[in-house]
């Protein structure tokens, strides 16, 4: 926010939002001025910290260490002996014995430090981008994140002749309450000799699935068979197979919070998890629910390619954790939410405007 009141004082400025984080600024020097500015937040298009970026893309300016705690108002001039090894975040006896000093100056390592930090960043978004560019052509200097840069990639070079269905309006409400997300669950705190599995690119290997694809249809048919989508049913666990009692398979929302219980209810879900709920002793009722085609392959190609380069088994050249972070962010990207708040940085004339004329959620 600071940014951004800096440049509204001085340019016309631009900023898109979602869930009421910036994620890129525009900006201009006047309001006929075709020349614009961007500005995006590379966290949000490599969600990791620029250390172990640095260190997976093997750029040659690697991020260095600085003690941030050090810095007050008093130490601003400091010049002496290298601060504390407690002071820097991370740093190992060994690199810290590299940088001790008895004339250690804090506005020069901090200049220093900031330096490093651009130059990491700039080498690593050029190898990320080149990577992009050099084997799917696409430019991503206007895509502000890396599920738009995953989603501009399958959609231009992998969705073909395909037709997923936009879900809007009441269907789109309904539907998502199908959508939960995953669930780990703490039986015993402690434990011996334990062993630790770890599924690879669980979200991409269900994206190799049948979709459901085209225009949905609405409809009472209480014979799930009948159905490839998403249907309401009322749930009942009393027939359950004892061996399921304790891990039961359903998730449900209760009081927001989601919880795979016991009992009777009802609920919203995918209709291939009714059929494998019913096949385990669940007795469940359909009341209603959407009916789409069923589509094989429609991300196959683009998870089969990106998991292939992720595994070292591709002779594509690209960096693996841009393999990485293309395959596993294309997923969330299609369980966006169609309707966001609009969020407008004004000017008090104009604020006052748009509060006689709508509901406005917050101010600032």
């Amino acid at each position: 926010m600071f940014i951004i009141k800096v440049l509204f004082e001085n340019f016309k400025v631009k900023p898109f939002f979602r869930n009421n984080k910036v994620i890129n600024l525009v900006y201009q020097f006047k309001e006929n001025d075709k020349s614009k500015i961007y500005l995006f937040d590379s966290y949000l298009i490599l969600p990791s910290s620029l250390r172990t970026l640095a260190s997976k893309y093997k750029i040659n300016d690697q991020k260095g260490y600085f003690p941030y705690t050090f810095v007050n108002e008093s130490t601003l001039d400091y010049i002496g002996i290298t601060p504390d090894i407690r002071l820097f975040n991370g740093i190992s006896n060994e690199e810290y014995e590299g940088i001790i000093s008895y004339t250690w100056n804090l506005r020069n390592e901090l200049i220093r430090y900031l330096e490093l930090d651009l130059k990491s960043l700039y080498q690593i978004i050029t190898s990320f981008s080149q990577d992009i560019f050099n084997i799917e052509k696409i430019d991503i200097t206007k895509l502000p994140t890396i599920s738009s840069i995953a989603f501009k990639i399958f959609r231009t070079n992998y969705l073909g002749d395909s037709k997923l269905p936009i879900i809007k309006g009441n269907a789109h409400k309904e539907m998502r309450n199908a959508f939960y997300g995953g669930v780990v669950e703490v039986f015993k705190n402690e434990g011996r000799n334990l062993k630790l599995y770890d599924i690879t690119s669980l979200y991409p290997f269900a994206m190799l699935n049948d979709m459901p694809t085209g225009d949905s249809l609405f409809s009472t048919d209480p014979n799930i068979n009948n159905y490839f989508g998403i249907v309401f049913v009322e749930v009942d666990t009393t027939g359950l197979d004892p061996k399921y009692l304790n891990y039961p398979l359903l998730p449900h929302r209760i009081d927001g919070r989601m919880y795979n219980p016991l009992g009777v209810w009802t609920g919203w879900y995918l209709s291939e998890e009714i059929k494998l709920a019913i096949s385990k002793g669940y007795s469940v009722k359909v009341i209603g629910g959407y009916k789409f085609d069923k589509t094989s392959n429609i991300f196959n190609s683009f998870i089969n390619k990106f998991f292939n380069i992720k595994a070292g088994s591709s002779q594509i050249k690209m960096d693996r954790t841009t393999a990485k972070m293309i395959l596993n962010s294309l997923f969330g990207r299609l369980g966006m939410k169609p309707n966001q708040d609009i969020i407008e940085i004004v000017d008090s004339t104009k604020a006052l405007e748009i509060l006689s004329k709508f509901n406005v959620k917050e101010q600032y």
